[in-house]
């Protein structure tokens, strides 16, 4: 049994209750040491540092503490040392696995879900599909194995692919090379309304804004402070503390975390609002629609990030650049900064649970099919065990949520207003 990037991390049973398990700065407690501690301990050498925590070593010796958005970026996307940037990190050979490489039902139902808006668009004859973070290339596999079988869509389709790691791009272009659509390949720097391609699209984020950076805050007895990443020189690992300067109140608003009582933490992701903003941009000038899919919850979120090595749940602090970094999507804040924009064409719908969409887009049929293709009871049993992991509310079938972006030429198919 392997773990998805929610791995072990418990759904929070409130927003800000004081019996949930959610990281928070631990107090500070001073150790008395003995002159000849203090002694010996001047003489020890220090461990040896890997060359990323040589660096944030480096950063927070000569600028000071770093925001804890600032160490994820650093961490996942470092050009030399970064978690994403030189290795497959995904499958059962990775730290973890998300639902394209769990059963290829996830990315066929995808593609139908977008044919069908495509054919409540007119049928346009040029369509985007823009996929950010595809990882290993599989949702998108699946997804262009199926539109084959759709001359007209299959023929109208061009593929783009939002990726930052040179070696997943390799990857990719591997995976896609049979594929006989056009292929490009953008930057996250492309992430702006006006530099994705013109036209219709279709933007695809599955778990891609539960890896941006977040910046973490405490409700402290003097107001609301910032968490901060710093080095810490006598135990040679990375620690948090909290700044000691008042948050900027335009960062914070009153109205959405006056309820936070003090001693609570709080978890904002400001490059997701960026981002869902862009595509509402775009889909409001050009028409389209977004699918975003992670786990995560339907409001406002204490600290959630966390550490995935190995399939399993580690600090985020340790081993830097060699662990995965996640936490939960705060779908509310997607969905305020949608309405925030005032679109005269875009709308954005309550979330959906992953089993709920998937059981609308026929998941039951497409499963009934399968199984009867099978050739053993052990293949049976397997794909049995992929599909409920995909639907069922003790794995990802609750946990995980699927938010709708839409022009308001038609109606997504399994989302209401």
């Amino acid at each position: 049994f392997h773990t998805t990037r929610l791995g072990l991390l418990p759904c929070p049973r409130s927003p800000f209750s004081h019996d949930n398990n959610n990281t928070s700065v631990p107090p500070i407690r001073k150790k008395k040491f003995s002159l000849l501690e203090k002694a010996s301990s001047f003489f020890q050498k220090s461990p040896p540092l890997s060359p990323l925590l040589s660096f944030l070593k480096q950063e927070t010796t000569t600028k000071g503490p770093i925001t804890v958005a600032d160490y994820v970026k650093i961490a996942l996307t470092h050009p030399e040392a970064g978690y994403y940037m030189k290795r497959d990190v995904f499958g059962r050979s990775g730290d973890f696995i998300t639902s394209p490489e769990i059963s290829q039902v996830f990315g066929e139902l995808i593609c139908i879900w977008c044919i069908d808006a495509w054919e409540k668009m007119g049928t346009p004859p040029n369509l985007n599909i823009i996929e950010f973070g595809p990882g290993r290339g599989s949702l998108m596999q699946d997804f262009l194995r199926t539109a084959s079988k759709f001359p007209a869509f299959f023929s109208s389709l061009s593929v783009n692919l939002v990726e930052i790691s040179p070696a997943l791009k390799m990857i990719q272009k591997q995976n896609l090379a049979a594929s006989k659509v056009p292929l490009t390949w953008l930057s996250p720097l492309d992430i702006s309304s006006d530099k994705f391609p013109k036209g219709p699209s279709i933007f695809l984020l599955q778990e891609f804004l539960d890896a941006l950076p977040v910046r973490h805050f405490k409700h402290t007895e003097k107001g609301w402070r910032e968490i901060l990443v710093d080095f810490d020189k006598e135990n040679h690992k990375l620690k948090y503390v909290i700044s000691q300067e008042p948050v900027d109140p335009s960062l914070i608003n009153p109205t959405q975390t006056s309820f936070i009582p003090e001693g609570e933490t709080l978890e904002m992701c400001p490059d997701a609002q960026v981002v869902v903003r862009e595509i509402g941009k775009h889909i409001e000038k050009e028409g389209g629609a977004s699918l975003i899919i992670d786990y995560g919850e339907n409001f406002t979120l204490p600290t959630t990030l966390q550490g995935i090595k190995d399939h399993k749940i580690v600090d985020a602090l340790e081993n830097a650049g060699e662990v995965d970094l996640s936490h939960y999507v705060d779908f509310a804040s997607l969905r305020r900064t949608i309405v925030a924009q005032k679109f005269k064409n875009v709308r954005v719908f309550e979330p959906l649970t992953q089993g709920e969409f998937l059981r609308a887009l026929g998941i039951d049929v497409r499963a009934s099919r399968l199984l009867e293709a099978t050739k053993n009871e052990e293949e049976e049993k397997e794909l049995i065990s992929s599909l409920e992991r995909l639907v069922l509310a003790e794995h990802m079938g609750t946990s995980y949520k699927v938010l709708c972006l839409c022009h308001f030429s038609f109606e997504p198919h399994a989302f209401q207003l």
